[in-house]
């Protein structure tokens, strides 16, 4: 089947064109945190069916937004990642997450995914860092471990481990954003067994998500 064109000499047309069509502009936000393997972004993509999935990849591919590339070993993945003119797209990502932000309510529903992409994302801009101490806190979310690194007052996340975490949690990523969105106590989740502190402790959990704040709460 053709993909479909507004067929408009415009260059907003001719950009939607290609990121225009549903779950393009999700999968270059998944890949804005490195790279991902299919089944990666069929997991961090609930609802899209590998077909599609597959169909949006070999477009993106051929306008090249994304490339295939094989991770070195141990690893030998084939993943696939942002070309430069995906990386492009970063700043459009990002406005479209500060202009969506206020439309997501202060509670995480129930009937509402929580993909571990999504969630590092939103962690970005809900972090509030006028009286963030430093800190550095390994999380492992699902499968995935991230690094959050908060310096001076200003946030990084990036993929892997570190030797100097002050905190390293086991999570899940709908438990991890209801601590940050909704302020729960995370000693509830350690009840319920849907965190686990590996270093550090509980106190030390509660200050770290005291660092983040949903807009209505503001």
């Amino acid at each position: 089947m053709p993909k479909r064109s507004y067929q408009q000499y415009c260059p907003t047309a001719y950009s939607l064109d290609v990121v225009g069509d549903r779950w393009t502009l999700l999968i270059v936000r998944d890949l804005l945190f490195g790279p991902r393997r299919y089944t990666d972004l069929l997991e961090g993509l609930p609802g899209i069916g590998t077909n599609l999935l597959a169909n949006r990849l070999k477009e993106m591919e051929a306008a090249e937004v994304v490339r295939k590339t094989k991770l070195p070993p141990p690893a030998s993945s084939t993943v696939y990642e942002l070309a430069e003119r995906g990386r492009q797209l970063a700043p459009i990502v990002m406005i479209l997450t500060d202009w969506g932000l206020e439309l997501m309510p202060g509670y995480v529903p129930e009937e509402d995914e929580v993909p571990v992409v999504p969630c590092l994302g939103a962690m970005t801009k809900l972090f509030v860092g006028d009286s963030a101490e430093d800190m550095t806190v390994e999380f492992h979310i699902n499968e995935e471990v991230y690094v959050v690194r908060i310096e001076g007052g200003q946030m990084s996340i990036q993929p892997g481990t570190t030797p100097d975490a002050d905190l390293v949690v086991y999570t899940t990523p709908r438990a991890l954003m209801t601590m940050l969105v909704e302020h729960r106590d995370p000693a509830t989740y350690l009840e319920n067994g849907e965190i686990e502190i590996r270093t550090g402790d509980v106190s030390l959990l509660k200050t770290f998500t005291g660092f983040f704040q949903h807009p209505s709460a503001a």
